[in-house]
Formats: C-alpha cells, structure tokens, sequence
C-alpha cells in the first residue's frame, strides 16, 4: 500500500512518445501513485502552471519545448518553482546528466529504466520536502 503523502499527489508525465508515456503512468498507477499524462513539453508546462504539480515527469527530447526548457520555466515561475522535476532521456552521459541538474532538475533517470527504479525515485521525490 502507497503512503498517503504519495497517493495523493498526482504526478505530471510528459513524453512525445505515445506508448512510453502510457508505460510511465501505468507503471504509476500500478504502484498506487496517481499520474496524468500529456503528450509534449508545451501541454506540460500549461498543465503544471494551471494545477501547480508536486511533480512533473518531463522527457528531455521532445520536439515543441524540450524537456530542460519546461524545467528551465518551471523553476523560475514563482508559481511553479517548488515542482520537482524528475527528468529521463535516453541521452545519458555525464554533460547530458549535468545539463539536467542545470535546468533545475530534482533527478535525471537514464532511459531505458526499470519500472521498480521509476517508482523508487518518483516516491523518493514525492515525500522529499520541496
């Protein structure tokens, strides 16, 4: 059973890739961990600001707004600043990991991941103070 504190947030996931994104809420879900999903960096950033989410899944490479320039704008609204953030990418090299944590990121997951890792750092994230 999730902790309360977890259950009842409900996690931000966006993602350009249609069955990823579905993947990453379901996983979520499953875990008792409320998500909604939008699809791109753009809808990301109207939903964040519109329902200030205690955490926000972004994809870095995501073709209307990147995932780093969503978190760039979320950290430096004074309406959104305390969103976490918990970046993924495929792109994961140390200068890739590093851009990350400079846009603001609470974490960086290396894509491709697995689900219990997902869930560990998402719940992490979750019950850290903001």
């Amino acid at each position: 059973m999730p902790d309360l504190a977890i259950a009842s947030q409900t996690v931000l996931i966006a993602d350009d890739d249609d069955d990823l994104r579905r993947l990453v809420e379901v996983v979520l879900l499953k875990a008792g961990i409320d998500a909604e999903a939008v699809n791109g960096g753009v809808p990301a950033l109207a939903a964040a600001r519109n329902s200030q989410r205690r955490l926000v899944v972004l994809d870095v490479k995501m073709p209307d707004l990147n995932g780093l320039e969503v978190c760039r704008q979320l950290k430096s609204d004074e309406s959104t600043a305390r969103s976490q953030v918990l970046l993924m990418s495929s792109d994961s090299s140390h200068d890739d990991v590093e851009a990350g944590y400079a846009a603001g990121a609470d974490d960086y997951l290396p894509k491709p991941f697995r689900p219990s890792e997902l869930v560990r750092r998402v719940s992490r994230l979750l019950i850290s103070p903001a």
